[in-house]
């Protein structure tokens, strides 16, 4: 991920995410040490009771801290949509529907779950002879 480094001031108070799913804490950006297409960070974190402090990559911090309410409250809306469990029948419906209303110039799914495209050796003459046609499901026709 390109990081631009003029993004981050000494002093700055920024939301930090160890990972998409972890809680944003709050650091101050102590140092910033530009590198080609990102940045390291050096940041305290101030709620930490020692305000340990860390060198950490720059894609790390996330948005400024006086805009963490709104991207926690995304970041949350995300995580209820990834804990969904779609069945494969579900998982081919969303795909067919991304098809045909999500023009490829806009954006393109790229993502297929393995079982789609493995082709296993106990499958019966219909099923081996089927042909994709287009982004369909094999198990839908």
């Amino acid at each position: 991920m390109r990081i631009d480094p003029s993004r981050f001031t000494v002093g700055d108070e920024w939301a930090y995410r160890q990972s998409d799913h972890a809680p944003s804490e709050r650091v101050r950006i102590l140092a910033v040490e530009p590198k080609k297409n990102s940045a390291r960070l050096e940041i305290r974190f101030l709620d930490d009771p020692d305000e340990r402090v860390e060198k950490v990559p720059g894609s790390r911090l996330r948005v400024p801290w006086s805009e963490v309410g709104t991207f926690d409250a995304l970041m949350a809306n995300w995580q209820r949509i990834d804990d969904l469990s779609l069945d494969r029948t579900e998982e081919a419906c969303v795909e067919e529907i991304f098809g045909l209303l999500i023009s490829d110039d806009v954006a393109e799914l790229l993502w297929s779950p393995v079982s789609c495209a493995t082709r296993h050796p106990r499958q019966g003459p219909a099923e081996r002879d089927h042909q994709w046609t287009g982004r369909r499901h094999p198990r839908l026709g």
